[in-house]
């Protein structure tokens, strides 16, 4: 297994999360994640902006915390 730093996994990210990268580098950006807080924090961040931009389109509602 590839193991990441920060500088390597930071531009993964937005990949990642959309599902959008390899299994082998899945596997690499997740491992970095359990042990890097900085990154799990930029990571967390991205889903909640992408998560606002959607529930604030037009056509969509703010969803409750029970409905994610």
């Amino acid at each position: 297994m590839k193991v990441l730093i920060c500088e390597e996994a930071r531009p993964l990210l937005e990949e990642y999360h959309d599902d959008e990268l390899p299994v082998s580098d899945q596997i690499a950006v997740r491992a970095h994640l359990e042990w890097c807080d900085d990154c799990a924090a930029i990571f967390a961040d991205l889903g909640l902006m992408r998560g606002f931009v959607r529930a604030t389109s037009p056509g969509h509602g703010v969803l409750d915390h029970e409905d994610r």
